[in-house]
């Protein structure tokens, strides 16, 4: 299970995943609830148990078009469906990564990745 970000050319002026003072903890002071960031919610930092992926134009119009052909079909077996299927950078091997839950996907802390196209 995952989720899948439309593309959109169209940016929210009232969202920001990044934080309200980004790198707070390195100013002089950390302690400061002033906000650079009025709309940060720091939502590109958490951790999240599930993969999301950002999808280009051409992918976000080729999922509209499968989910589209699946609600015509009822919802009715076979069905397209999405698989994630993403290397993960781990030190050691994947197994030990996961079972000391010491794992940092794709680069940081969240698992998030841009898809750049699809088949």
């Amino acid at each position: 299970a995952g989720i899948l970000v439309e593309y959109s050319d169209r940016l929210p002026v009232t969202f920001s995943p990044g934080d309200p003072f980004p790198q707070v903890e390195l100013s002089t002071t950390p302690h400061s609830k002033y906000t650079w960031n009025p709309f940060g919610t720091a939502a590109s930092h958490r951790k999240y148990g599930f993969p999301i992926v950002a999808l280009n134009q051409e992918s976000t119009e080729l999922a509209v078009r499968r989910a589209q052909a699946n609600e015509g079909k009822g919802f009715i077996y076979p069905l397209y469906g999405v698989k994630f299927d993403y290397k993960m950078q781990a030190t050691g091997n994947s197994i030990r990564c996961l079972q000391n839950k010491r794992c940092l996907p794709v680069g940081g802390y969240s698992v998030f990745t841009e898809l750049s196209s699809s088949n």
